[in-house]
């Protein structure tokens, strides 16, 4: 189950993104806590107590489920669970893995990072971070997410990849729209960030029939399947993004 530290740093990450320069000593003054609090906190060195989580929902802005859930937690993490707070705690949990699924699809780093932690004997959160450019708390969210929905596990405190090709239960069009629009962001932004010899963008204007548009989809599949096989899964091997973007100049309204 997510915990109510984690829904902090949510919070703090999707503020993150809208602003690059906030940062915990911000959202620590948002809160009305002190910079050093929150740190501790995020690192799972202090705790909240219920009064003070009153006071956080207060100044953070929360939906009322979102700050009704946020306080659960809280209380949660005081007590020891009875066996009905148990069968309710089961409810809660099918609701998260929702919940984590959506984040999943919406972040395009899960992927990312399933990817680079596929190709390695096993790798720890400090090397993701190095290698991938990852913010630490953001990292380590993304790790206890995969986690949750057994698509890595834990061994000798080294992670590695297991159950990769999880089902998802459902994929909201919200998040599919996510996360296209951050693949095509990160194609964009290697063009200013990356050498010609380490990229291969390519653009192709054409006059087609559109009613042959599913038989183009279809080739397209299969080109993905084909070049993964052939070049996907490299033992220790640079996670890299590969994106088609197939769409009509006309009738963009319809």
């Amino acid at each position: 189950m997510t915990s109510y530290i984690e829904m902090l740093k949510e919070e703090f990450l999707d503020r993150k993104k809208r602003r690059p320069s906030y940062s915990e000593r911000a959202f620590a003054r948002d809160l009305k806590l002190s910079s050093g609090f929150i740190s501790l906190l995020f690192n799972g060195k202090r705790s909240l107590s219920p009064l003070k989580s009153l006071e956080v929902i207060k100044n953070i802005g929360w939906s009322e489920s979102d700050s009704q859930k946020f306080l659960n937690l809280v209380q949660s993490h005081q007590f020891i669970p009875s066996q009905k707070s148990k069968q309710k705690a089961i409810s809660i949990d099918e609701q998260e893995i929702a919940h984590d699924e959506f984040r999943l699809i919406s972040n395009i780093k899960h992927f990312v990072v399933l990817e680079f932690i596929q190709c390695r004997a096993g790798c720890s959160v400090d090397q993701i971070c190095e290698e991938l450019f990852i913010d630490k708390i953001e990292c380590e969210m993304i790790v206890s997410r995969l986690l949750r929905l057994s698509m890595v596990k834990l061994v000798n405190k080294q992670l590695k990849a297991d159950n990769i090709h999880r089902k998802l239960k459902s994929i909201p069009s919200e998040a599919i729209r996510n996360y296209h629009r951050q693949a095509i962001d990160l194609a964009s932004n290697s063009i200013e960030e990356q050498s010609f010899e380490r990229r291969e963008l390519r653009a192709l204007t054409l006059c087609l029939d559109p009613k042959k548009i599913p038989q183009a989809k279809k080739e397209i599949d299969r080109f993905f399947t084909s070049f993964k096989k052939k070049y996907a899964n490299v033992k220790n091997g640079e996670v890299y993004q590969l994106n088609t973007q197939l769409f009509s100049h006309q009738g963009r309204r319809k």
